[in-house]
């Protein structure tokens, strides 16, 4: 496990301005190889496929640099389960926070300003809040939240995919009740009338569309 938390850490050694970088790379290989032996040998399946897992993201950020060490190191062929270009890994919350805070990003205004300058930065926050609905129903509460008058309201309304008009209804409700329980006055105070304002618009235009309606 040491020398898996070694891969680790010469990994991001890397990454330090005045880095030895060539030297970094090569400990990092030495250090998961020494742990893939040991937990091969031991017969632990759950750390060997920890292993695995960091030297398949190992290859994958540093390529070239990667399997020139490999063939140095172990004078062998890659095997197939690094052989084979693994997926990048998925972002994580904190990645896509990175970001956001890279692009400025305070507000839902100044959010709204960055995902309409960078395509590839809305894509990417899309994805990570499709990938994930409890953020998602977490982003449109605090963007219902930002709404200050009826007109915003509609517009926010008419933003809204229909699927998720529901889910976020009841996850506002769920909320608001919460927040009643626990006395949270302000955000009762403010989540209570823009609720009833966001069920208002949806009332009214289910009234006139309804389900099954061809108009």
């Amino acid at each position: 496990m040491t020398q898996g938390n070694l891969l680790i850490l010469h990994r991001k050694l890397v990454d330090l301005p005045e880095a030895q970088n060539q030297q970094h790379l090569r400990s990092a290989l030495e250090c998961g190889l020494r742990a893939f032996n040991i937990f091969a040998q031991m017969g632990h399946q759950h750390y060997l496929e920890q292993t695995v897992g960091l030297l398949r993201e190992f290859r994958h950020d540093h390529g070239d640099h990667f399997d020139a060490l490999w063939a140095e190191l172990v004078a062998a062929p890659l095997p197939t389960w690094l052989a084979d270009q693994p997926e990048a890994p998925e972002p994580t919350l904190s990645d896509l926070q990175d970001r956001l805070a890279a692009a400025g990003v305070t507000n839902a205004e100044s959010l709204q300003h960055a995902l309409e300058a960078d395509p590839e930065l809305a894509r990417a926050y899309s994805d990570f809040l499709a990938a994930h609905p409890e953020l998602l129903m977490r982003s449109l509460i605090e963007t219902l939240l930002q709404v200050e008058d009826n007109q915003a309201m509609v517009a926010f309304w008419q933003q809204l995919p229909a699927e998720l008009e529901d889910p976020l209804l009841s996850a506002a409700e769920a909320l608001l009740a919460q927040a009643q329980h626990a006395g949270e006055d302000d955000l009762v105070a403010a989540l209570g009338p823009r609720l009833a304002g966001l069920r208002h618009i949806c009332a009214a235009q289910r009234a006139q569309h309804p389900p099954g309606d061809g108009g």
